[in-house]
């Protein structure tokens, strides 16, 4: 548990490049896959495969090989239970707000996946022509939604206006 929980999870050692430590591609990509499943806070599937890595090295006897698989489970919980937020029910949800004064206008956008936070952004820009914040907003909500690579039209978008 000293190493980075990117190791622990992922099973990289640091600077060990030797040639009986290299791993295949399909297996690599299945490490990348899972890798990006949890950053878009979909755990299940990791957690899964943990648990019957484990069982598998425990039925076979080998227990240094099944409390790693335990410890890495450990440390996917850890990271998932500080990272929820809200009811696991939600699974894909985009929220953006605005609060406003006379000169600037403040924008928070934050996507939630399963319960968790994935991503967040804050911005502000300043007023000219355009002084109401439903028009500031929507204008803004495209700029977001490129910046986060968002062309999901199945993604359920929440807006929220705070006036000031």
């Amino acid at each position: 548990m000293k190493k980075n929980g990117h190791f622990i999870i992922l099973g990289f050692e640091k600077d060990d490049f030797s040639s009986q430590n290299l791993i295949s591609e399909i297996k690599y990509n299945k490490i990348i896959s899972s890798v990006k499943s949890i950053l878009k806070g979909k755990f299940s599937k990791s957690k899964i495969q943990l648990k019957k890595e484990m069982t598998v090295y425990a039925d076979s006897e080998e227990y240094e090989k099944a409390d790693e698989c335990k410890n890495k489970l450990k440390a996917l919980e850890n990271y998932q239970s500080k990272s929820m937020v809200v009811s696991s029910k939600i699974k894909d949800l985009d929220i953006y707000s605005i609060i406003s004064d006379e000169n600037y206008a403040y924008v928070n956008f934050t996507q939630i996946s399963n319960g968790y936070i994935i991503s967040s952004f804050n911005t502000h820009v300043k007023k000219s022509n355009v002084k109401e914040d439903k028009i500031i907003l929507e204008q803004l909500i495209s700029q977001i939604k490129v910046k986060f690579f968002y062309l999901n039209l199945n993604r359920c978008v929440q807006i929220f206006l705070l006036n000031h």
